[in-house]
């Protein structure tokens, strides 16, 4: 089969990583195709098994150029299948009015009216697929990673006891409110934020106006961090809004234990005791401090159960399936018109 995959987005970050993941992986066994545009980030993590095409116009929607563009090069490599990561490729790709089949995939619940006029649509959680109106032929199909090895942890104590949050430094992620809620703590703590954006200098003032310079560090981008995770006691989740929530699967696979609010991914697979809300985020990292034993334990015998299902190639032989039924309408399995996971 051969696949386009297509990202309009310029930057890095989660979204990214989860499209540059599933192109290399599906990439080992099918021919695909990856358009990107050439100032975009993700080309430098793409594998050297995948096809990859280079967008030069002016990335604007309202550019007759880039669609010229767009058009002749799918034309010229004539795929079975197109399919686009986010909203702007989506339109993109949609008003082109090609003949190829088009299946888009959704990773927020905010935005995107444009998946509400495609006929195959995806989508990273339940929650944001509740977000589509769209009553043809659409899916939930969660993320995946694939594993890095990393060191055993080293810390044998809990003192201090080891905070961490990663993430893009944005209002949306509910730094602010952890760094606050940290900040009542009543016990030997490091709280670490791990991410950059443009946040980063709101959250610096709020930790010197609370005094709590030498308790909390934001610590900008970092590579390391699945080895961070290991070397944790608690990795916190405090977003007001996740599309999946990238985090709380990367947790699964290297951390302790996990404490998020409830959204994405988050709400839909994990036990209650390690949901907590933004007024009750202070209170559950005690509790979770004074047991850790006990809430370690609860959370690796979950992770040893889930987790399997979250493996990169596992995601990836989810979305080969989706694409055969697309590409061959005959197998399609319609249950008043909609496949649901």
């Amino acid at each position: 089969m051969k696949i386009v995959k297509f990202m309009a987005s310029r930057s890095w970050g989660g979204l990214e990583k989860v499209f540059v993941d599933l192109c290399n992986t599906i990439g080992e066994k099918h021919e695909v195709h990856v358009i990107v545009f050439a100032d975009s980030y993700v080309r430098d993590y793409l594998s050297q098994n995948l096809h990859i095409h280079l967008l030069k116009a002016n990335p604007t929607r309202l550019n007759p150029a880039l669609y010229f563009e767009l058009r002749k090069m799918l034309r010229r490599i004539n795929p079975d299948i197109i399919h686009t990561h986010g909203a702007k490729s989506s339109e993109l790709i949609h008003r082109l009015h090609m003949k190829t089949p088009h299946i888009a995939t959704k990773h927020s619940v905010s935005n995107g009216r444009i998946f509400n006029k495609l006929r195959f649509v995806t989508a990273v959680s339940k929650e944001t697929l509740a977000t589509v109106k769209n009553e043809k032929i659409s899916q939930v199909i969660y993320n995946g990673i694939d594993p890095v090895e990393i060191l055993p942890s080293e810390q044998t104590s809990f003192v201090p006891f080891r905070i961490l949050a990663v993430g893009r430094l944005d209002k949306i992620k509910g730094f602010d409110i952890l760094i606050e809620e940290c900040a009542k703590l009543r016990f030997d703590f490091h709280l670490e934020i791990v991410g950059d954006g443009p946040h980063r200098d709101i959250l610096e003032h709020l930790i010197d106006t609370l005094g709590m310079g030498e308790k909390i560090a934001v610590k900008g981008f970092c590579s390391d961090v699945p080895q961070r995770m290991q070397d944790a006691n608690l990795i916190v989740v405090s977003s007001h809004s996740e599309g999946f929530g990238l985090i709380v699967l990367e947790a699964m696979f290297y951390g302790k234990m996990v404490l998020s609010t409830p959204v994405g991914i988050a709400k839909e697979i994990l036990p209650d005791e390690f949901l907590t809300t933004h007024h009750t985020l202070a209170k559950k990292i005690e509790e979770m401090y004074a047991d850790s034993s006990y809430f370690q334990k609860r959370f690796r015998d979950f992770a040893l159960m889930r987790k399997n299902d979250f493996l990169l190639e596992s995601v990836s032989e989810k979305y080969l399936s989706f694409y055969e039924q697309i590409v061959d309408p005959k197998e399609i399995i319609h249950d008043d018109d909609k496949v649901v996971n």
